[in-house]
């Protein structure tokens, strides 16, 4: 389950609980569910994310603020520095799916993007 609210993913961790309960019951069956795991949500930080934005748009690219749903480095990277994301587009908003397609030259301006936030921020 991925979202940016731990208080979400609590209460739809409960609903699937009742649930799966509700089923086995149903059914006569024991249903055992496990925890393995849990990684807090991880919110960019302002001030990178704005580096992110102004670099884009000094290169003359567009932006657009997102949130990712997906488990990322920068997920764990966020417990212990400021964090950010660039993000490149995927044709037809396809992602993390054998059918993700994006255009080397998108690769490219993001690639620049990157390279010139990390020169700024590395003074």
């Amino acid at each position: 389950m991925r979202d940016l609210s731990s208080a979400k993913l609590e209460a739809l961790g409960a609903k699937i609980r009742k649930r799966v309960e509700a089923i086995a019951g149903e059914s006569g069956l024991r249903i055992e569910m496990i925890r393995r795991g849990r990684n807090e949500p991880a919110l960019a930080d302002g001030g990178i994310a704005g580096r992110i934005e102004a670099t884009a748009r000094g290169l003359g690219l567009g932006t657009m603020r997102m949130a990712s749903g997906a488990g990322h480095d920068a997920q764990m990277m966020a417990r212990v520095m400021p964090m950010g994301m660039v993000f490149v587009p995927s044709a037809g908003g396809v992602s993390h799916s054998p059918r993700e397609w994006t255009e080397w030259e998108d690769c490219e301006r993001g690639a620049r993007v990157l390279r010139e936030v990390v020169l700024g921020l590395a003074g």
